[in-house]
């Protein structure tokens, strides 16, 4: 089964997220590719896009740790928060130390607080995002990843989210 881009913005005309979750090797990241690209205009002002890598994500937070690199990661990072649409790949691919679930966190919260559209990829299903942002499972760990995906897929009355599952295709013989 494949996914069709077709209920942006919904009904009230409030921005949606999106994620797109199954198997390596379906189509994910060129479907979100081709999201990206329907924004993509001459008025850049209009639509701030930004894309990123989880395993980039990593680096940019590894990066603030260090003085040389540290002013850009904050100006990167100040970049993905502001952007009317970002896109973020392969989401779980990468260890989520705490430092990284804590920027995550405020990333996600500027996103929200601004309305903005977060589209990710992920191998994972909700269950497993969920129990990666919680760390060592922690009371407060949990709360805090249940508070990250409350950001990013809403609830069921008030959704932010569309969710998405790829299947592959069986060939036929």
């Amino acid at each position: 089964k494949y996914m069709a881009w077709d209920s942006w913005p919904n009904d009230a005309g409030s921005p949606r997220n999106a994620i797109l979750g199954g198997p390596p090797r379906i189509g994910k990241t060129r479907a979100l590719a081709a999201r990206a690209l329907q924004w993509v205009g001459p008025d850049e002002e209009e639509n701030k896009i930004e894309w990123i890598t989880a395993a980039k994500f990593a680096d940019l937070v590894s990066a603030l740790g260090n003085n040389e690199e540290r002013d850009d990661a904050r100006r990167h990072l100040r970049r993905l928060a502001e952007a009317n649409y970002l896109f973020f790949d392969d989401l779980g691919s990468v260890h989520f130390t705490d430092a990284r679930v804590s920027h995550f966190m405020a990333l996600i919260d500027a996103r929200y607080q601004k309305g903005n559209e977060t589209h990710f990829t992920t191998n994972f299903n909700l269950q497993q995002i969920r129990e990666m942002l919680s760390g060592r499972g922690a009371a407060a760990d949990v709360m805090l990843a249940d508070r990250i995906l409350g950001r990013i897929i809403g609830t069921e009355a008030e959704p932010r989210a569309e969710v998405f599952h790829f299947k592959r295709h069986k060939r036929a013989a």
